[in-house]
């Protein structure tokens, strides 16, 4: 993290400040995902091959079926699964 992050956040005096800095942290996070989204829908196609990188279950591998405004769905082992965008990478 960089120091000057950290003297930021360091010199935050009240609740109102901190509430005001957290939406802004937050708006700035989702704009973040969507154009990661943006980037990765634009490489996609039905058919195409993508690695899934889940949380439960980690690295999966399928088949886009269907491509939605935020989510894919993907066919990994004969099962659909309705994924985010943001963990989705072509194979």
């Amino acid at each position: 993290m960089k120091k000057s992050l950290i003297n930021a956040i360091n010199s935050i005096s009240s609740t109102e400040e901190m509430n005001q800095a957290i939406t802004l942290i937050n708006a700035k996070q989702k704009q973040l995902r969507s154009l990661k989204a943006r980037s990765v829908k634009s490489t996609l196609s039905v058919g195409s091959k993508v690695k899934v990188n889940g949380s439960r279950n980690g690295v999966q591998f399928g088949e886009v079926t269907k491509i939605n405004r935020t989510k894919a769905v993907v066919r990994i082992d004969g099962h659909l699964w309705n994924c985010p965008l943001t963990i989705i990478e072509a194979a």
